[in-house]
């Protein structure tokens, strides 16, 4: 879908200048995509259920304003775009789940990869005016941010569940996990900045070599766990059952990121990495008084993972 774009007659706000072609498609959003989904059976025991989604949306200068330019003087921070702001976002998930069993046991594989990737162009004209320091009279002039992110994961489970009578049910299994998260944010001075600005470091008196950009950096993480679980169920009468489960968990991570700019500081390089590993273990006991009325209490233990944090640019350092 679309909104087109009408200038208003400057003489009258509530007339369209008829002087001046309506822009088409300045609020445009299109989505599109497509699934598969297949069905195997190359045995009575053995079933194969792969599928595919893809999804892709692409937006031209959403929520557009027309509004003059900010009065940043009389505190009006209403920004209207002065550059061109398109978006997209592409989606690609592919699965794999293979059901087999073998007597009385049933096994489960389960695999899954997720690539994504989104683009946004994002007017900044009135966010940097103020973050730079500038004031009025001084012009506001385009200014654009530009965002890239493309994470990617990786997801492997196996299952292997059976069944003894009435008596007891368990599963165990092993899991794996891999996320990979590339980013870039690039917010450059553009060519009307330097027209009406001149040089950035005669103006803000940085000696370092911040490259002519306002700020540029770029990041990565990855994530990575593996875990072995499992969990029994006992059914001590057709009332009365309780359940045991545990799961090892280790967890590796790392992050990278490199950043320059008037609004970094001096280049900056940093990465860290790390691990964690702990058991969660998991207790429940259910009683079913009635058909409609049953009391339980669970205990259960979670595990949650530390992460890399980059820190503060040296440009804060004064602050801090």
């Amino acid at each position: 879908g679309y909104i087109d774009r009408y200038n208003v007659d400057p003489s009258n706000y509530l007339k369209l200048d008829p002087s001046v072609p309506p822009a088409r498609g300045v609020n445009s959003s299109d989505w599109y995509g497509y699934q598969i989904q297949l069905k195997f059976t190359p045995w009575e025991n053995v079933t194969i259920l792969p599928s595919y989604l893809s999804q892709k949306n692409e937006a031209a200068s959403l929520f557009t304003v027309d509004l003059p330019q900010s009065n940043l003087a009389g505190g009006q921070l209403l920004q209207a775009r002065d550059v061109n702001s398109p978006h997209s976002y592409n989606a690609n998930i592919a699965n794999l789940t293979v059901n087999a069993s073998f007597g009385g046991w049933d096994l489960v594989s389960a695999t899954s990869y997720t690539d994504l990737t989104s683009n946004a162009n994002e007017d900044s004209d009135v966010t940097q005016y103020v973050l730079l320091g500038l004031k009025a009279p001084e012009p506001v002039v385009p200014e654009i941010v530009y965002t890239f992110n493309h994470p990617r994961e990786l997801i492997q489970e196996l299952r292997l569940s059976t069944k003894v009578g009435s008596m007891f049910d368990g599963t165990i299994g092993l899991y794996y996990d891999r996320k990979d998260v590339p980013s870039v944010q690039n917010i450059p001075f553009t060519s009307q900045w330097f027209a009406a600005y001149g040089d950035p470091v005669a103006l803000f008196g940085n000696g370092f070599d911040a490259h002519n950009t306002i700020y540029y950096g770029d990041s990565k993480t990855t994530n990575t766990e593996r875990s072995i679980f499992g969990q029994g169920t006992f059914h001590f009468t057709d009332k009365l059952s309780a359940t045991l489960g545990l799961r090892a968990s280790y967890f590796d991570v790392s992050g990278e990121t490199n950043a320059w700019g008037f609004a970094n500081g001096p280049e900056t390089t940093f990465s860290a990495s790390g691990n964690f590993h702990g058991i969660s273990p998991k207790y429940n006991i259910t009683y079913e008084m009635t058909p409609n009325a049953m009391v339980y209490s669970t205990v259960a233990k979670g595990l949650r993972t530390g992460a890399v944090q980059t820190p503060a640019p040296a440009a804060c350092d004064t602050d801090l």
